[in-house]
């Protein structure tokens, strides 16, 4: 039943991760306005710590300090697969639910954008070391967020503002975000007419996701547990 639970609560992180990330191109391509669509994107993270969802590179980082690290992989490994699913979903709900067919120039930007999106091994494409680095950088804001309101004597307002900080900064720089990612390749049809690209790209981005959000969580270990002395 907590497997089941696990499994739930990932689906429902990955949909609002979706949402977000789809609210953020649609913000980003018809209103011109990336920095609206970066705060809508924070709602969905926000929403995650609020109603205690499990997202993927919201937790991986918190592996750092866990006793029964074994355990936790397990619930680490079935959070990813609802995330990645949810966000499948979303990316297909909205891809077959908006008339597509008369709205070509938003066709075009949106295949722009989400093209730009997949690892490819030609000239001027993307490669994997950008992909990492930046996945990496997304990984360290999005536990840095979720740190930051999980800490018990910050004050609400502050864990809140710190939580948009994170997530604005990421979105508008434009690091990438796994499970944001596989919402905007579903919506973009990678996932199907690019297969071996769009997974080896989203395969990547989860493993940058997870080393920034490592590194930072080793390094506020590191500095909580070892004083500088005056």
């Amino acid at each position: 039943m907590k497997a089941f639970k696990t499994l739930v609560s990932g689906i429902f992180a990955g949909v609002l991760i979706g949402c977000g990330a789809i609210a953020f191109l649609l913000c980003r391509i018809y209103l011109n306005n990336p920095v609206l669509g970066a705060f809508i994107f924070g709602i969905g993270l926000f929403l995650i710590c609020l109603l205690g969802l499990f997202l993927y590179t919201g937790q991986i980082g918190f592996i750092i300090g866990k006793k029964h690290k074994k355990q936790f992989v397990i619930e680490l490994l079935l959070m990813l697969l609802g995330n990645l699913v949810g966000a499948f979903l979303i990316g297909l709900v909205f891809r077959s639910g908006v008339r597509l067919d008369n709205n070509w120039e938003f066709v075009n930007r949106m295949k722009e954008f989400t093209d730009a999106k997949v690892v490819t091994f030609a000239d001027g494409g993307r490669n994997i070391l950008t992909l990492l680095s930046f996945s990496s950088v997304c990984g360290a804001f999005v536990y840095l967020g979720v740190y930051l309101f999980k800490k018990e004597n910050l004050h609400p307002l502050l864990k809140t503002v710190g939580l948009f900080a994170c997530v604005a900064i990421f979105v508008m720089s434009g690091f990438e975000h796994s499970i944001a990612l596989v919402a905007y390749l579903a919506l973009g049809w990678q996932l199907i007419d690019m297969i071996g690209f769009a997974l080896l790209s989203i395969l990547i981005a989860i493993i940058g996701n997870s080393l920034g959000a490592i590194l930072v969580a080793l390094a506020l270990d590191f500095l909580q547990n070892h004083k500088v002395s005056e």
